[in-house]
């Protein structure tokens, strides 16, 4: 990779701090970022970044309490498939995904959700009449055994 300061083709990765914001919050982490040995400047790494977006994003969750693994936790509670609970709180299976994987953050809407489903687990209920429109008979009947064999 070639510096876009001094054309120098000498590059180094190495451990650096890094802060972004996400949602309105700043976050800062550390990771790998690649440095131009000739004139020290930063020098754009495509992949280096993409790792580090990550990471600020897993860093933002932990700091509001979502991290990838609370929201599995949540839907696996409720032996729900992705499918279903991507339903039940009016998000895309994509979406849903993407908050597992912990390559994405919940938005301001379904953080509240969320965050209602741990400290209000029985109103998973009133989420899904909410959503009924949503859910075929079968699958309706499917999620409300699975929620009442939760209680």
């Amino acid at each position: 990779m070639k510096c876009d300061n001094c054309g120098s083709e000498h590059t180094i990765v190495r451990d650096s701090k890094y802060t972004t914001t996400i949602k309105g919050r700043e976050v800062s982490i550390t990771c790998k970022r690649r440095f131009c040995t000739e004139c020290s400047r930063e020098v754009q790494d495509e992949d280096l970044e993409k790792e580090s977006k990550r990471k600020a994003i897993r860093r933002y969750n932990e700091i509001v309490a979502l991290n990838k693994d609370r929201i599995m936790e949540i839907r696996k509670g409720y032996n729900l498939s992705q499918e279903l609970f991507s339903k039940i709180i009016g998000c895309a299976k994509k979406t849903l995904v993407c908050y597992e994987k912990g390559t994405s953050s919940p938005n301001d809407n379904f953080s509240i959700i969320l965050n209602t489903l741990v400290y209000k687990p029985r109103l998973i209920v009133d989420f899904v009449d909410a959503n009924k429109d949503n859910f075929t008979s079968k699958q309706y009947e499917t999620i409300m055994k699975k929620i009442n064999t939760k209680k």
